[in-house]
């Protein structure tokens, strides 16, 4: 009790002061080739991203990092959020006849579980392969409930308390704790395993009716959107402690530095798999999907900083298509090698070879092998040795 109270007092403490300091990030933009509304979006284990239509819609969007899109699926009554299980089955919450479908790999279409009236967000716990389904409500904040639906698809209620007022999407942490946000009072819940709920963070809100969008997890943190509220990309550490990295708050279609960036109604929200890239849905410019690549560099190429050590960084952006860019640091000059291989250890492409000086250096991969040939979608390794060491970094590629 005392630990909560403490946390209590210094969320709100945290609210007073302000943010912390924002980590380095990049903001960029894939143009769609044609206009979707688009609320839920998930990024599937091969990179593939896909978008769901929202409560007055029907579909389900297969979207490519080149803008192009396909119709995955279809006839679901208002798609809103979506996760997939271990055997890449698809999993949606139908916001208007209270129901959750699963989408075979195929596309074929089935209801699984009948939960209320207006269901949003959706998680699964792949271990226990339980599926977490949020209660918006039949109209803005009647929702608060959060429901179980087990493996034969039977529901029922695993946590339902007053605090919760239309928690729209769910996020869970390796420790299969679930996380939920109130989308008018930017309130965050954790709920334990065993059903224990208690507040673990209260972001900023306005006059507006919706504060907060959709929930992510990558790499131990959440991350949130600010809806039509407020414009803004929030990060939320493990212990409840929180940050603006994207967003000015001022509504607009800006690119770049993090801070600097503007959103229009930020709301769906998904990381890639390597949990280094997030991908955002925009509920007042449906042309755009919004890329925060949360490793941008923050240094200069070739520059003669004295390291500490060698380092191999993320490659930014990830997933990528069909360029990605790789840099590394060197503490003295030496002979090196870079190479890309596939999932079966094959050298498919030595990017660099030879005698270079301390200091970063910077490549761009263009998604082919050594003979000039495009490469396939999926995982690959980037591997930098110097000397008797070899520095290995993962990479996506998704077309």
């Amino acid at each position: 009790m005392l630990r909560i109270l403490f946390t209590y007092i210094f969320i709100l403490i945290l609210n007073f002061a302000g943010p912390a300091n924002a980590q380095q990030v990049n903001v960029s933009t894939i143009q769609l080739t044609s206009p979707l509304s688009l609320d839920g979006l998930i990024v599937a284990d091969d990179g593939t991203l896909y978008g769901a239509e929202g409560y007055n819609g029907s579909r389900i969007y297969e979207i490519n990092m080149d803008g192009t899109s396909s119709i995955f699926a279809s006839s679901l009554s208002g798609p809103i959020d979506m996760d997939f299980d271990n055997e890449e089955n698809l999993y949606v919450t139908t916001f208007n006849n209270s129901g959750v479908y699963k989408i075979t790999p195929s596309g074929v279409v089935s209801r699984y579980a009948t939960v209320t009236i207006g269901p949003s967000g959706i998680i699964i716990n792949r271990q226990t392969k339980d599926l977490f389904v949020s209660h918006f409500g039949s109209a803005p904040f009647s929702g608060n409930t959060v429901y179980k639906v087990d493996s034969s698809g039977s529901s029922s209620v695993f946590v339902q308390d007053s605090r919760l007022k239309s928690p729209v999407s769910l996020a869970i942490d390796d420790s299969a704790n679930l996380f939920t946000p109130n989308i008018g009072n930017a309130k965050l819940y954790k709920i334990t395993p065993g059903g224990d709920m208690a507040l673990f963070a209260s972001l900023p809100t306005s006059g507006a009716m919706f504060n907060i969008g959709h929930i992510a997890y990558a790499n131990n943190k959440l991350y949130l959107t600010g809806n039509t509220g407020r414009h803004y990309l929030y990060e939320v550490e493990a212990d409840g402690s929180y940050q603006i990295i994207a967003g000015t708050g001022v509504p607009g279609n800006q690119d770049g530095e993090g801070l600097s960036a503007q959103f229009n109604g930020p709301n769906g929200i998904a990381a890639s798999v390597t949990g280094d890239t997030l991908f955002i849905s925009e509920l007042n410019n449906p042309s755009t999907i919004r890329v925060v690549d949360l490793n941008a560099p923050t240094g200069i190429e070739n520059s003669q900083d004295k390291l500490t050590g060698y380092n191999l960084l993320q490659n930014y952006p990830n997933p990528f298509n069909p360029e990605t860019t790789i840099e590394f640091n060197l503490a003295s000059s030496g002979n090196i090698s870079l190479s890309v291989y596939n999932t079966l250890g094959q050298e498919i492409n030595l990017l660099l070879s030879g005698y270079y000086d301390a200091g970063r250096h910077r490549i761009r991969w263009n998604g082919k092998d050594s003979a000039g040939i495009n490469v396939s979608s999926g995982v690959y390794f980037y591997r930098l040795k110097t000397g008797n060491s070899f520095l290995t970094g993962k990479m996506l590629l998704s077309k």
